[in-house]
């Protein structure tokens, strides 16, 4: 049976499809672009009333929706892929990345590229009120990687147990920010990660679908 992801590419829906293609599973891409704000339509609000990407509709009918919670049920509901591992302590460490990620990361996005969501509409001057906003989000996007990077404790990927959902979250959402020269200086681990996942056959022609690189 076949999976059906709703997304666009370089958004949130690239870490689901790389853990679909990882599994090994049957999918079908369906795409709503974030250009024309197709996210917001009344037909995709039916889906996901957030209206955010991405939304994962189950081969048994259930919507999901929540970047870190599709990649845990798809780890869960495909055990056999060894997308999480299985020992404790390194199964620990990667819940807690990977929901840092989720949380302390993930959300600073919007506020960089959305900076006019997080001020007063009476801003008697918006634009340089939105370049502030977007570039103290920059900062703290930059502080919160370091604390990542400092964190990965194996070659290539970031547990030394092997391969898991955090390096698919990890490389995904390096590539937002719009730090890409800062990144490749002070983020060489992470994208070490990136580079491993772009090299492996099974991921390499997603990956180059949503980054081209």
């Amino acid at each position: 049976m076949t999976y059906i992801l709703y997304g666009d590419r370089g958004s949130g829906s690239a870490t689901v499809e790389l853990a679909l293609a990882a599994i090994g599973a049957a999918w079908e891409n369906r795409d709503v672009a974030l250009g024309d704000d197709s996210q917001r339509s009344a037909a995709y609000e039916a889906i996901n009333p957030q209206r955010k990407l991405p939304a994962l509709l189950t081969p048994d009918g259930d919507t999901l929706t929540e970047s870190a919670a599709i990649l845990l049920t798809l780890a869960d509901r495909h055990a056999e892929a060894g997308l999480l591992p299985a020992e404790p302590r390194a199964r620990a460490t990667a819940l807690r990345w990977l929901l840092f990620m989720a949380s302390e990361l993930y959300p600073i996005i919007e506020i960089v590229d959305y900076p006019q969501r997080f001020q007063p509409e009476s801003d008697d001057t918006p634009t340089e009120r939105r370049r502030q906003v977007s570039a103290h989000g920059r900062r703290i996007w930059r502080r919160r990687w370091l604390l990542v990077e400092q964190a990965v404790g194996g070659t290539p990927w970031f547990l030394a147990a092997g391969f898991s959902l955090v390096d698919i979250y990890a490389a995904v959402l390096s590539r937002w920010g719009q730090v890409d020269d800062w990144r490749r200086v002070h983020l060489p681990r992470i994208e070490g990660i990136a580079a491993a996942i772009r090299r492996r056959d099974d991921l390499a022609d997603v990956w180059t679908r949503h980054f081209g690189d």
